[in-house]
């Protein structure tokens, strides 16, 4: 593992000399947790915004029955 993590900093060093460029990389770890993050928070989003429908729903049955 650690062969392939300094073949990249090389390749990296070399793409720097030779475009003037910078490289960067990110671990496939992060991204996976940034993917079941992004997963997580619209799976949360949706269960508050049905709570909040089911709320207004109730609501507004109350409202109809106090008049």
């Amino acid at each position: 593992m650690a062969d392939v993590h300094m073949s990249i900093k090389d390749a990296a060093k070399m793409f720097l000399e030779i475009e003037r460029r910078y490289v960067f990389t990110t671990p496939k770890s992060f991204l996976e947790f940034k993917d079941y993050y992004n997963k997580l928070l619209s799976e949360k989003r949706l269960f508050i915004k049905n709570k909040i429908d089911r709320l207004e729903k109730g609501l507004d049955i109350i409202s109809s029955t106090n008049e």
